[in-house]
């Protein structure tokens, strides 16, 4: 079982996102109930220009954000312990994104994001 609301695919418990429609655009803000963002839950999302992650997000997933080419800046809250592989491919237009310190995440997390300064 599923829920679906504003574009967006949830689990039954509203703790997980599946997918994101890629008609999505502008502002989005994730439910204060979810904890992870699963695999692709984003890919493609070209229309989306910022997300706001909850501190109850420990997970974003592979490829989570790939392709998010409107994305302009995130800020990943410190309750995130795992970052997947190619979650922020291509986001092409983000500039800055927040890190928590000591967040180990793949180096490859954020290609194709040439104009990206981390902090």
């Amino acid at each position: 079982n599923f829920v679906f609301a504003e574009g967006v695919l949830f689990d039954k418990e509203m703790t997980q996102i599946i997918l994101c429609t890629s008609s999505k655009s502008g502002n989005y803000t994730i439910p204060s109930t979810i904890t992870t963002i699963s695999e692709n839950a984003f890919l493609g999302c070209k229309k989306l220009t910022s997300i706001v992650i909850p501190n109850s997000v420990t997970e974003i997933g592979d490829w989570a954000f790939s392709g998010c080419s409107g994305l302009t800046s995130i800020v990943i809250p410190n309750s995130v312990t795992k970052i997947g592989y190619y979650a922020f491919d291509k986001c092409s237009s983000l500039k800055t994104i927040s890190i928590p310190k000591g967040l180990r995440y793949p180096s490859h997390a954020f290609q194709g994001s040439a104009k990206l300064n981390r902090h």
